[in-house]
């Protein structure tokens, strides 16, 4: 249950990273548009609720662009 919850709480921090980067790059409507579009993904549903790397390296991946 720990390892599928820290896969749980970095998908939910992915979606608060779209909308932190699209906000950056573009403006609010578009990061709030683009982080609801992300979280009702059937795939990132599907990983964040699997115990593996894949919302990990999506979070690490937005977190690298958004420190640039």
């Amino acid at each position: 249950m720990l390892i599928r919850s820290i896969s749980a709480i970095f998908g939910i921090s992915c979606i608060f990273m779209i909308y932190k980067l699209a906000s950056k790059l573009f403006d609010k409507a578009t990061g709030l548009i683009s982080s609801i579009l992300f979280a009702l993904s059937p795939f990132h549903i599907y990983f964040a609720q699997e115990a593996r790397m894949y919302p990990m390296v999506i979070f690490l991946v937005l977190f690298s662009l958004l420190s640039c």
